[in-house]
Protein backbone atom coordinates (compact mmCIF):
# COMPACT_ATOMS: atom_id res chain seq x y z
CA UNK A 1 0.00 0.00 0.00
CA UNK A 2 1.39 3.60 -0.79
CA UNK A 3 0.31 6.69 1.00
CA UNK A 4 0.73 10.39 -0.52
CA UNK A 5 2.14 11.43 2.70
CA UNK A 6 4.45 14.15 1.58
CA UNK A 7 6.64 14.85 -0.73
CA UNK A 8 7.39 10.79 -1.71
CA UNK A 9 5.13 8.51 -1.12
CA UNK A 10 5.70 5.86 1.49
CA UNK A 11 5.03 1.78 0.44
CA UNK A 12 4.07 -0.13 3.37
CA UNK A 13 4.49 -3.69 2.92
CA UNK A 14 1.54 -4.97 5.31
CA UNK A 15 0.56 -8.18 6.83
CA UNK A 16 -2.77 -9.43 5.37
CA UNK A 17 -4.91 -12.43 5.65
CA UNK A 18 -7.22 -14.05 4.14
CA UNK A 19 -10.42 -15.32 5.86
CA UNK A 20 -13.36 -17.06 3.79
CA UNK A 21 -17.31 -15.43 4.44
CA UNK A 22 -20.02 -17.29 4.29
CA UNK A 23 -20.92 -16.62 0.72
CA UNK A 24 -17.46 -18.49 0.05
CA UNK A 25 -15.33 -16.10 -1.33
CA UNK A 26 -12.50 -14.15 0.63
CA UNK A 27 -12.12 -10.79 2.95
CA UNK A 28 -8.81 -9.54 2.73
CA UNK A 29 -7.59 -8.16 6.35
CA UNK A 30 -4.90 -6.01 7.23
CA UNK A 31 -2.82 -5.71 10.57
CA UNK A 32 -2.89 -2.34 12.15
CA UNK A 33 0.24 -2.81 14.70
CA UNK A 34 1.26 0.80 16.02
CA UNK A 35 4.68 -0.30 16.55
CA UNK A 36 5.54 -1.84 13.10
CA UNK A 37 7.91 0.83 10.96
CA UNK A 38 6.30 0.17 7.95
CA UNK A 39 2.80 1.21 9.26
CA UNK A 40 4.20 4.17 10.83
CA UNK A 41 5.80 5.61 7.83
CA UNK A 42 2.55 4.97 5.96
CA UNK A 43 0.82 7.13 8.60
CA UNK A 44 3.03 9.75 9.64
CA UNK A 45 5.28 9.73 6.23
CA UNK A 46 8.43 9.62 8.39
CA UNK A 47 10.13 6.43 10.36
CA UNK A 48 9.21 4.94 13.74
CA UNK A 49 11.70 6.46 16.20
CA UNK A 50 12.26 6.64 20.06
CA UNK A 51 12.57 9.50 22.02
CA UNK A 52 16.47 10.17 22.75
CA UNK A 53 18.26 13.28 23.66
CA UNK A 54 19.02 13.94 20.56
CA UNK A 55 14.93 13.65 18.82
CA UNK A 56 11.69 13.75 19.55
CA UNK A 57 9.42 10.61 19.01
CA UNK A 58 8.06 9.50 16.07
CA UNK A 59 5.33 6.74 16.44
CA UNK A 60 1.11 6.24 16.02
CA UNK A 61 0.89 5.51 19.93
CA UNK A 62 -2.81 7.49 20.16
CA UNK A 63 -6.05 7.55 21.72
CA UNK A 64 -7.50 6.74 18.19
CA UNK A 65 -5.99 3.32 18.27
CA UNK A 66 -6.51 2.52 21.93
CA UNK A 67 -10.34 2.97 21.47
CA UNK A 68 -10.70 1.18 18.05
CA UNK A 69 -8.98 -2.08 20.06
CA UNK A 70 -11.39 -1.12 22.92
CA UNK A 71 -14.39 -1.20 20.51
CA UNK A 72 -13.15 -4.56 18.92
CA UNK A 73 -13.13 -5.87 22.71
CA UNK A 74 -16.42 -4.81 23.07
CA UNK A 75 -17.69 -5.97 19.69
CA UNK A 76 -16.01 -9.41 20.54
CA UNK A 77 -17.46 -9.72 24.20
CA UNK A 78 -21.30 -9.61 22.98
CA UNK A 79 -20.21 -11.82 19.91
CA UNK A 80 -19.17 -14.00 22.42
CA UNK A 81 -21.78 -13.48 25.16
CA UNK A 82 -24.57 -14.01 22.09
CA UNK A 83 -23.13 -17.42 21.16
CA UNK A 84 -23.24 -18.44 24.83
CA UNK A 85 -26.64 -17.58 25.41
CA UNK A 86 -27.73 -18.99 22.08
CA UNK A 87 -25.70 -22.04 23.20
CA UNK A 88 -27.40 -22.48 26.88
CA UNK A 89 -30.89 -21.84 24.89
CA UNK A 90 -29.97 -24.59 22.87
CA UNK A 91 -31.70 -22.31 19.63
CA UNK A 92 -34.56 -21.71 21.53
CA UNK A 93 -36.27 -17.78 21.01
CA UNK A 94 -37.71 -17.66 24.58
CA UNK A 95 -34.88 -17.51 27.41
CA UNK A 96 -34.62 -19.62 29.83
CA UNK A 97 -35.29 -18.79 33.82
CA UNK A 98 -31.85 -19.18 35.16
CA UNK A 99 -29.97 -16.13 34.13
CA UNK A 100 -26.87 -17.36 32.44
CA UNK A 101 -23.29 -16.95 33.53
CA UNK A 102 -22.19 -13.68 32.14
CA UNK A 103 -18.21 -13.06 31.39
CA UNK A 104 -15.80 -11.58 29.16
CA UNK A 105 -14.23 -13.21 26.39
CA UNK A 106 -10.51 -14.65 26.04
CA UNK A 107 -8.51 -15.55 23.17
CA UNK A 108 -9.37 -19.94 23.27
CA UNK A 109 -13.11 -18.73 22.89
CA UNK A 110 -12.97 -18.11 19.28
CA UNK A 111 -13.58 -21.49 18.55
CA UNK A 112 -17.06 -20.63 20.10
CA UNK A 113 -18.61 -17.78 17.89
CA UNK A 114 -19.70 -18.90 14.25
CA UNK A 115 -18.71 -15.72 13.02
CA UNK A 116 -14.51 -14.39 13.59
CA UNK A 117 -15.73 -11.33 11.37
CA UNK A 118 -16.98 -8.52 14.01
CA UNK A 119 -18.52 -5.06 12.76
CA UNK A 120 -17.72 -1.98 14.06
CA UNK A 121 -19.66 1.16 13.18
CA UNK A 122 -17.34 4.18 13.39
CA UNK A 123 -18.21 7.86 13.49
CA UNK A 124 -17.42 10.39 11.31
CA UNK A 125 -14.36 12.48 12.20
CA UNK A 126 -14.29 15.74 12.73
CA UNK A 127 -11.64 18.42 13.11
CA UNK A 128 -11.02 21.52 15.91
CA UNK A 129 -13.32 23.43 13.63
CA UNK A 130 -16.27 21.50 12.99
CA UNK A 131 -15.35 20.43 9.27
CA UNK A 132 -15.56 16.47 8.16
CA UNK A 133 -12.40 15.42 7.42
CA UNK A 134 -13.31 11.87 7.47
CA UNK A 135 -16.80 10.45 6.75
CA UNK A 136 -18.27 7.45 9.28
CA UNK A 137 -17.79 3.52 8.35
CA UNK A 138 -18.63 0.42 9.04
CA UNK A 139 -15.41 -1.59 9.63
CA UNK A 140 -15.26 -5.03 9.20
CA UNK A 141 -12.56 -6.58 12.35
CA UNK A 142 -11.15 -9.72 12.92
CA UNK A 143 -12.01 -11.36 16.30
CA UNK A 144 -9.49 -10.06 18.96
CA UNK A 145 -10.01 -9.34 22.80
CA UNK A 146 -6.10 -8.70 24.71
CA UNK A 147 -3.61 -7.73 21.74
CA UNK A 148 -2.20 -4.36 20.78
CA UNK A 149 -2.74 -5.55 16.65
CA UNK A 150 -6.05 -4.70 14.96
CA UNK A 151 -7.31 -7.06 11.60
CA UNK A 152 -9.08 -4.39 9.48
CA UNK A 153 -10.74 -4.71 6.47
CA UNK A 154 -8.46 -3.93 3.70
CA UNK A 155 -10.27 -1.50 1.53
CA UNK A 156 -8.64 2.44 0.54
CA UNK A 157 -12.16 3.91 2.91
CA UNK A 158 -10.82 2.08 5.77
CA UNK A 159 -7.09 2.88 5.60
CA UNK A 160 -8.19 6.43 4.85
CA UNK A 161 -10.18 6.37 8.11
CA UNK A 162 -7.89 5.05 10.47
CA UNK A 163 -4.97 7.26 8.69
CA UNK A 164 -7.04 10.43 9.37
CA UNK A 165 -8.15 9.63 12.97
CA UNK A 166 -4.70 8.65 13.74
CA UNK A 167 -3.24 11.92 12.43
CA UNK A 168 -5.90 13.85 14.18
CA UNK A 169 -5.15 12.20 17.71
CA UNK A 170 -1.84 12.76 17.44
CA UNK A 171 -2.34 16.36 16.70
CA UNK A 172 -4.46 16.70 19.40
CA UNK A 173 -1.73 15.30 21.80
CA UNK A 174 -3.98 12.35 22.24
CA UNK A 175 -1.47 9.65 24.12
CA UNK A 176 -1.76 5.83 23.79
CA UNK A 177 -1.67 4.06 26.79
CA UNK A 178 1.91 2.85 26.37
CA UNK A 179 4.43 4.35 28.07
CA UNK A 180 6.43 4.76 25.14
CA UNK A 181 6.46 7.99 23.84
Amino acid sequence: MTSDGGKRAHTWLANTRSVPVNDGEDMVFVQLDKWERGFVKFVTGKPLTFKTEAHEANNVNCKFLDTLQKLRTRAANKAFSEAIAANENGGDDEPKPKKPRQRNAHRDDEAIIDDTVLTLQLPELVNDDGDVIANSVTLKVLWGVKNDVVWIELKEDNLQYIRHGILQSLARGEVGRHWLR
